[in-house]
């Protein structure tokens, strides 16, 4: 179709001339390429797409992962640049079976190029305006460019679409319709001559129409360079390859506030794209004599080649997404949800003011910012799965286990007359409670000890650790004014069990005691209770001894228990990982941080007293934050009525650990919230 898209792809690839060739994607660069693969030097043998594992594409074969390896041995990654490190890292294990994989440039990828968010931000600053004051008249794309889809790709507009109407094979068929159409007129068509062509669906143009409003936001960090292109005189156009007609995307732009341009250039309106050219001639033509500059993301459509025209090439909204550090979690998006969730962090950011960011990487100063961009996604996630789970196996009352379980009981509360899911309890327990009542029992004191005594500071004495601990006085003596790290726990154990065990006993009954006490005032039932908390392991070994309960967990850090089966009593959202040391999960890798934020703002409990009422420390969390934290994970549930795929969420929130962005003081102002961290000993 297009002549200069296959001279360049046939000399980018010249040294694979009749090699055999799968190529993936589907979008525009792919169907270009597959309408005119007969003019190609390498020979397309299949395509690969996220969204299709097997079928015809064009003619072509759809291949996958699995099968990959008997079609050919090199995989052209058909897309456009702000797509390709994702796909990459979808696909980067096929190296090690052999296969080569391309980048649309031409060049293998044996590696990802990493680009810190904070080099981009400050080489784009320092360039961009400089551009801008040397020319004329500044064109700017609009998709990605100035406006972005919260949902990142346009066929997840059709995704939704399907979605939200219930009708299966819509969005495959309005993908493929806009070619079909294109040749069937014979022109480049409009959305309302596409939805024709394609016959009735029970969706309108205007349903399309509708939703794109409601998923466009600006690009606050290329918005500023309109701004700054109009303040300082130039005049400034707009340039689009789009199926909207200019009507429609007037009202899209005035909705996203950007106005002041002079006129603007739609591809269907004027049967011509920016790809083939003609655009440009046209622009040429109108502003004869005049410096003209286009800014855009698309390295194929808007980097102008005509000699009239300067570009300047910026990261799509994609791309910005990866430099950020959501790459892994684009790689891991399984669908509209995922993608959508991403998406709309993402918009959270660029409404940032970027135009200040340094080699610290980019400011978050609205500690909400922080809860809505990386704590909400998995929050939603797993108390939205917790409410559909819970309800399906059909538990009566759901008890939030203090303190790492406040956060989701406040959100779960909020939601869960949309699933029909049981209510919520707070129910006041710890690592310390636990320890306490089970102590009259040599064997439970063994597994306390064995799970926790070398986690203590080191600087901790062994009569201080046994109290913290246990909640047991032992007398002052040379061995208990050790220091823990001068003795182990079997060494403890033979001492509890030979000397201070009467002690320890007459504890734990008293403990006991008090604790059913506690239950009993809140009706809670020991053998149907089903207990919610945030990351376990050890902790749930001693609660089974107490709870003949269902456990339902945001994630499980102990590999050898048995989770999410018929035969077993403990759902977790997150998949447990293979190695204790080896963390499968971010969240797991920064599990202290977790916790800090989802503590509610009391002290630890200890105990109960006799009247069962609990006995708090008196170690308080910088709730304040952890509170404004909460509002951001509120406001995101609001936004957002979709949640991601467990490691999607996940990915987002080690996206918040990736280095390219900083806080000011507001992590700085969170307490880690474990009593005994609080006391300077580390309990995971």
């Amino acid at each position: 179709m297009f002549n200069h898209l296959i001279d360049t792809a046939n000399a980018r690839f010249s040294h694979l001339a009749g090699e055999n060739v799968v190529i993936y994607g589907m979008g525009q660069f792919a169907s270009d390429l597959a309408d005119n693969r007969g003019k190609l030097v390498f020979r397309i043998v299949g395509v690969m797409d996220r969204d299709a594992t097997d079928g015809v594409f064009k003619g072509i074969p759809v291949v996958n992962t699995q099968n990959v390896c008997d079609t050919a041995r090199v995989v052209i990654i058909a897309a456009l640049g702000s797509s390709c490190p994702i796909i990459y890292d979808r696909i980067s294990f096929l190296k090690d079976k052999g296969v080569d994989i391309y980048f649309p440039d031409g060049e293998k990828r044996s590696a990802r190029v990493e680009t810190r968010a904070s080099e981009y931000f400050i080489a784009t600053r320092k360039q961009l305006a400089l551009m801008i004051d040397v020319h004329d008249v500044i064109s700017f794309d609009v998709f990605d460019t100035l406006l972005m889809r919260k949902c990142l790709f346009s066929r997840e507009v059709f995704n939704i679409l399907e979605g939200r109407h219930g009708i299966p094979g819509f969005a495959a068929k309005r993908a493929g319709a806009e070619n079909t159409t294109e040749n069937a007129l014979g022109r480049l068509p409009t959305i309302f001559e596409i939805y024709e062509h394609m016959g009735r669906q029970n969706i309108l143009p205007a349903d399309e129409i509708a939703l794109e409003k409601e998923l466009l936001s600006v690009r606050l960090d290329m918005v500023v360079y309109f701004e700054y292109a109009l303040a300082n005189g130039k005049t400034v156009i707009l340039t689009s390859d789009m199926y909207l007609p200019e009507i429609i995307m007037r009202e899209i732009l005035t909705k996203c506030g950007i106005t002041g341009y002079e006129k603007i250039y739609v591809s269907c309106d004027l049967n011509s794209r920016k790809s083939d050219g003609c655009i440009w001639e046209r622009i040429i033509r109108e502003y004869e004599s005049r410096k003209i500059l286009h800014i855009g993301d698309n390295v194929l459509s808007d980097h102008v080649s005509n000699s009239g025209i300067s570009s300047f090439i910026i990261k799509g909204t994609v791309e910005i997404a990866d430099i950020l550090g959501f790459g892994k979690a684009l790689a891991a998006a399984g669908d509209y949800r995922d993608c959508l969730t991403i998406g709309t962090v993402l918009a959270k950011l660029l409404a940032l003011d970027l135009t200040n960011v340094d080699g610290s990487g980019i400011l978050i100063e609205n500690t909400e910012d922080i809860g809505y961009c990386f704590i909400a996604p998995q929050t939603f996630g797993f108390v939205t799965w917790l409410a559909r789970t819970a309800a399906a196996n059909g538990e009566k009352r759901l008890y939030f286990c203090a303190r790492d379980a406040y956060m989701f009981m406040r959100l779960y509360e909020k939601i869960s007359s949309q699933y029909d899911a049981p209510p919520a309890q707070y129910l006041y327990i710890s690592k310390r409670v636990l320890c306490g009542v089970l102590a009259d029992n040599p064997s439970n004191i063994r597994k306390c000890l064995e799970y926790y005594y070398a986690r203590f500071s080191p600087k901790t004495t062994v009569k201080d650790a046994i109290y913290r601990l246990f909640g047991v006085d032992v007398p002052t003596d040379d061995f208990t004014s050790l220091s823990v790290k001068d003795t182990d726990a079997e060494m403890l154990f033979s001492r509890i069990n030979g000397i201070y065990f009467p002690l320890f006993r007459e504890n734990a009954e008293k403990e006991k005691r008090n604790f059913f006490k506690y239950l009993k005032e809140h009706k809670i039932d020991l053998k149907s209770a089903a207990l919610v908390d945030y990351m376990c392991g050890k902790s749930l070994r001693l609660a089974e001894e107490l709870f003949d309960a269902a456990f339902y967990l945001f994630g499980l850090t102990d590999p050898s228990l048995t989770i999410n089966k018929p035969d077993s009593n403990i759902n977790t959202w997150l998949e447990k990982p293979d190695d204790l040391y080896l963390p499968l999960h971010d969240i797991m890798k920064h599990s202290q941080f977790g916790e800090a934020v989802y503590s509610s703002p009391e002290g630890t409990c200890l105990a109960f007293d006799e009247q069962g009422i609990p006995i708090l420390d008196d170690g308080q969390t910088g709730f304040s934050v952890i509170d404004a934290i909460y509002e951001g994970v509120e406001a995101f549930c609001g936004d957002v009525g979709c949640t991601a795929n467990s490691e999607t969420a996940d990915k987002i929130f080690g996206a918040l650990f990736s280095g390219n962005f900083s806080f000011g003081n507001v992590v700085g102002k969170m307490t880690w919230s474990s009593y005994t961290a609080n006391k300077g000993v580390i309990l995971a």
